[in-house]
């Protein structure tokens, strides 16, 4: 079947006009094709056409006896562009093919309508990923339309549509929700209580800052890990001593995240307790500290040393961080230290990050650390 042409290559509008009509009714005729094919190619067809006379032939396909074919009217109904599809596609919400529902519930958030907010959050609770995803995607579309019916969720039986209702609310912004959020930090469900940590991190509330504090002594380690994380968003320094106790957590991600938000706060007194944490159990966790004592502001370099002496840690990763980090710290008294890793070109070659090797790392942060000394020095 033949696909509709461009208008550029129509002399004039009524040309245009003239040959989408009739290329419209050979399409609607191709609605009644025996072959599958032809059918679906006409149903894509007409809804790139954007022709107002397509949508009644087009909702017909909407109750196909073949799933492919409401699929793909639905698709066609959306590019339509039409309000008066809105029903429709609200009616394919409750499709027998969960393909029908995941697609048109996708769809249906290009229409800024508050009466369809209602079925979204109902199908939040869907056990299906699919469809869960598309009414997410709908929802945080729809914005402020959709504000009130997400925060009649955070209270919901279902834990599915809680669990939604709260990311959803934290990327959409809006502060008449800050205060249910906050209150989800109880909610019986630990990946709810995680997700009202990390949605409070987006609004940056004032509000928020004690009950993040009381977060960091959740028994789950994600709720914990962030809380840390929005707690170092906030960027005030007076949490400072809380985020400290989170250094000793039993869990390496809280410890790693307690690690970032004191790196983001650059307060003097966490220097030595970063500092220690080099000798951490967890190689993820002593990168992390590597990576933040080498941006941390201190003009007496106390990290410098035991950062020199990570050179020799068992991780590669450690090690590749330590040669990176000294780099940046930029201290003459590193040099030797990274000369000898330049040395042992054999041990430092077989592992690299970002397409380099350790010995790379090593000899770029030598040659970082010789230009500053003789920036310095004139």
């Amino acid at each position: 079947m033949a696909k509709l042409q461009s208008p550029d290559s129509l002399s004039t509008t009524l040309d245009w006009q003239d040959y989408l009509m009739n290329k419209t009714e050979e399409l609607i005729k191709g609605l009644k094709s025996k072959s599958q094919t032809e059918r679906l190619n006409a149903i894509e067809a007409l809804g790139n056409s954007r022709n107002p006379d397509a949508l009644d032939p087009l909702l017909e396909c909407l109750s196909d006896k073949q799933s492919d074919v409401r699929r793909e009217a639905v698709r066609a109904l959306a590019r339509l562009d039409d309000p008066r599809v809105i029903e429709y596609l609200l009616e394919a919400t409750y499709d027998k093919d969960k393909q029908v529902v995941s697609m048109a519930a996708a769809w249906i958030g290009n229409y800024q309508d508050e009466r369809i907010v209602k079925r979204l959050v109902d199908l939040l609770g869907k056990r299906n990923r699919k469809i869960r995803d598309s009414a997410e995607l709908s929802l945080e579309t729809l914005k402020r339309y959709a504000v009130k019916g997400l925060i009649s969720c955070i209270n919901d039986r279902n834990v599915h549509r809680r669990r939604s209702a709260i990311t959803l609310l934290g990327l959409i912004q809006d502060k008449r929700a800050i205060e249910p959020i906050i209150s989800a930090l109880k909610d019986r469900d630990k990946k709810v209580r995680a997700r009202a940590t990390s949605a409070l991190g987006d609004f940056r509330d004032e509000r928020s800052v004690e009950p993040l504090i009381e977060a960091l002594y959740d028994k789950y380690y994600g709720v914990r890990a962030g809380a840390a994380h929005s707690l170092g968003l906030y960027g005030d320094k007076k949490v400072v001593p809380r985020l400290l106790r989170g250094l000793n957590d039993e869990h390496r991600k809280v410890r790693y995240m307690v690690i970032w938000a004191l790196g983001t706060l650059e307060d003097r007194s966490a220097l030595d307790p970063l500092i220690n944490c080099l000798t951490d159990e967890s190689s993820e966790v002593r990168c992390r500290a590597i990576q933040t004592l080498s941006k941390f502001h201190d003009p007496k370099h106390k990290a410098v040393r035991p950062i020199i002496d990570a050179l020799q840690d068992d991780s590669q990763w450690v090690r590749w961080k330590a040669a990176d980090a000294l780099g940046v710290l930029r201290d003459p008294t590193a040099l030797p230290s990274l000369d000898a890793i330049v040395k042992l070109e054999n041990d430092n070659t077989d592992f690299s990050f970002c397409g380099k090797t350790i010995t790379e790392v090593a000899e770029e942060s030598i040659q970082k650390i010789k230009m500053h000394s003789q920036e310095s020095a004139t």
